[in-house]
């Protein structure tokens, strides 16, 4: 099984399973860009002050007292925890770690 390089943590590579290159490159994609890269249509507006709850996808749930901090928190996992991971706001909706991906903080300018 083919390993692929990751930052951090002190490992010069990492395995992702049952993942082959195609899936890599989805992922790689879905978490390489910034928010400068987005268009407007893309980006979903979302306020980082309200309350979330993290799934970690393994049945985990973590209460943060904010979106941002259970963005920061999802941002943490693995590739593969990622793609399973949900975060929902409070009396809100449940976003995936497509939609994860394309929050920016604020609101949409006119």
């Amino acid at each position: 099984m083919p390993s692929w390089p990751t930052v951090g943590a002190g490992r010069a590579h990492q395995s992702y399973g049952n993942l082959g290159p195609g899936s890599i490159a989805i992922l790689s994609g879905l978490f390489s860009f910034g928010p400068a890269l987005m268009s407007d249509d893309y980006k979903i507006y979302v306020d980082g002050g309200a309350p979330a709850t993290l799934n970690d996808g393994a049945g985990i749930s973590t209460d943060c007292a904010t979106l941002r901090e259970a963005v920061l928190a999802w941002q943490r996992l693995t590739p593969e925890q990622k793609i399973r991971a949900t975060v929902k706001l409070i009396g809100g909706p449940v976003y995936t770690a497509h939609q994860i991906a394309r929050f920016h903080y604020g609101t949409k300018q006119a």
